[in-house]
């Protein structure tokens, strides 16, 4: 049986230094999975930002060539430059690709829907997991090397988001950090079940031991810290949590539920974490 190869990394590029550090980000997720990196440069049709002219583009995009060149002489890279809505444009050029990196800005330069992003929207509909890149939180006491964290919601179709963040510990030599964060709803259940405090949280510990069990047995080389914790706000204990880690992993529902919802907790992580996001679909 022939086994598809699978798509290149595809990383959106506008000259920013945050797209830069996207740029390389993309370029080790693409040395580390041997699959080739795709640059992309999107020319909204009615900008007029310093690289929209495209001989300024096409320069933007050697340049960025060639910094994954210099680091990475044996990474497959090419450069695009395509014309569009941003987000839309990134999106479309994703349908082929494994994973797709764009920096967190708040606009990029352009105008979108009020209190979105151009980082939101292409998060909403990328078939694809997204990492949206943002620098480490510094910190001199934070342990070595920083774990990779996921936000683990112990429900149906919880496997892509766990598989994801397995893969990227033991693709960066990392442990990894799994938090389900237990809502105040569930401990009702539990009280009017006539379980107290201390037997509801270790019946969420088990949930986050069955999540997590198939895939320490695949990735046996990584390191696996469960945190249970009984809390009211998802993003806010995450993020706190993002500050000491390397990458957070989250996973987003889609398409039944209204947009301006849907990424309720990967928006806010996007705009709060310690560090990058990878958003993993989740049907």
């Amino acid at each position: 049986m022939r086994v598809q190869p699978p798509g290149p990394v595809v990383v959106g590029v506008d000259g920013s230094a945050g797209s830069m550090s996207a740029l390389d980000l993309a370029a080790e997720e693409a040395a580390s999975r041997v699959t080739p990196l795709v640059v992309v440069h999107v020319r909204e049709p009615r900008a007029t930002g310093r690289v929209d002219h495209p001989a300024a583009a096409a320069r933007l995009l050697a340049a960025a060539v060639s910094r994954v060149a210099a680091e990475h002489p044996a990474l497959s890279v090419t450069a695009e430059l395509l014309s569009g809505a941003v987000s839309d444009t990134l999106v479309d050029r994703s349908r082929d690709a494994s994973l797709l990196v764009i920096a967190h800005r708040p606009h990029c330069g352009v105008q979108v829907p009020r209190g979105r992003s151009v980082a939101h929207e292409v998060v909403c509909g990328s078939a694809v997991p997204v990492i949206v890149h943002r620098p480490l939180c510094p910190s001199a006491a934070v342990r070595q090397p920083r774990p990779v964290l996921v936000g683990v919601a112990c429900a149906p179709g919880d496997d892509p988001v766990v598989e994801f963040a397995f893969a990227e510990a033991s693709r960066r030599g990392a442990p990894l950090q799994a938090m389900h964060i237990w809502p105040s709803s569930v401990y009702a259940e539990t009280q009017e079940a006539g379980q107290d405090f201390a037997s509801a949280r270790d019946e969420a510990d088990r949930m986050l031991v069955d999540a997590l069990r198939a895939w320490s047995e695949k990735y046996p080389d990584v390191a696996v810290h469960r945190v249970v914790r009984h809390g009211l706000d998802v993003p806010v204990s995450l993020a706190a949590t993002s500050r000491s880690a390397q990458l957070v992993v989250v996973g987003a529902r889609r398409p039944a539920e209204p947009v301006r919802q849907l990424l309720s907790v990967s928006q806010s992580l996007a705009h709060r974490a310690g560090c990058s996001v990878a958003v993993v679909p989740v049907s």
